[in-house]
């Protein structure tokens, strides 16, 4: 299982998540922290999300090779793989289903010619054929499978962390928000690795600059200056 903390407003788009992968349903066949479940995606922003491998993988693969121009080639995208999936693996249709992915692009917005950041999520047992949106000025996380297990780890973590942020153009006070809400999910569960995997679309003076942030969560949370890879900028 895996963690992934999502946040969008206007400007700016994030999704981190970890490097862990569990063999087996309680991990009896072990695990491997050295996954790359965070991918850059060629042509929109990033994506990453929880559930079963064998499905993830060729979606976040082949949104990555696609021009997408408009939502319902993600839709299209997303079913072709959840039934090339079901046909390989028909004994995982309910792993299938249940699987999660959150995405990130810079795109129009309803009413609107501004381009902006977008956050969008699929999921077959939560939302059918259709994509979803992240709301704005939240953070949306999808919880390892033992915090789904266990109420009393979420309500834990909502005591201890305000989900809603007003984001005014400061990335690091948001990062930092992020890094202490992977660690405390981290820090309270086997399913999550220490390895926080972050990728940022950020919009400023209609320039979008493309990053990726990846450490030990401990050294991110207490970091005085963050390692950032850029990815690429360009003018929208």
């Amino acid at each position: 299982m895996s963690v992934v903390i999502s946040y969008v407003s206007e400007n700016i788009a994030i999704i981190a998540t970890d490097t862990r992968v569990s063999y087996g349903e309680n991990r009896e066949f072990g695990y491997s922290d050295n996954e790359q479940k965070l991918i850059n995606l060629s042509f929109m922003g990033w994506a990453a999300g929880t559930g079963l491998t064998q499905f993830l993988d060729p979606f976040k693969e082949k949104l990555s090779n696609s021009r997408v121009t408009h939502t319902t080639q993600i839709e299209e995208i997303f079913l072709e793989t959840i039934k090339e999936t079901n046909e390989k693996y028909p004994y995982f249709k309910t792993y299938i289903e249940e699987s999660v992915a959150i995405f990130s692009w810079i795109g129009l917005r309803n009413n609107s010619d501004k381009k902006s950041c977008r956050l969008g999520i699929v999921s077959m047992k939560n939302f059918g054929a259709r994509l979803a949106y992240i709301q704005d000025n939240y953070f949306y996380i999808l919880y390892p499978s033992e915090y789904g297990k266990n109420q009393s780890l979420i309500d834990d973590m909502l005591k201890n962390h305000n989900l809603i942020y007003e984001y005014k153009g400061n990335v690091r006070e948001l990062l930092s928000k992020i890094f202490k809400i992977f660690k405390h999910i981290s820090d309270n569960t086997n399913d999550v690795s220490k390895i926080c995997d972050v990728g940022v679309c950020v919009i400023n003076n209609n320039n979008v600059c493309k990053f990726n942030i990846k450490d030990n969560i401990d050294e991110l949370v207490n970091a005085k200056e963050l390692k950032i890879n850029i990815i690429n900028t360009y003018s929208i």
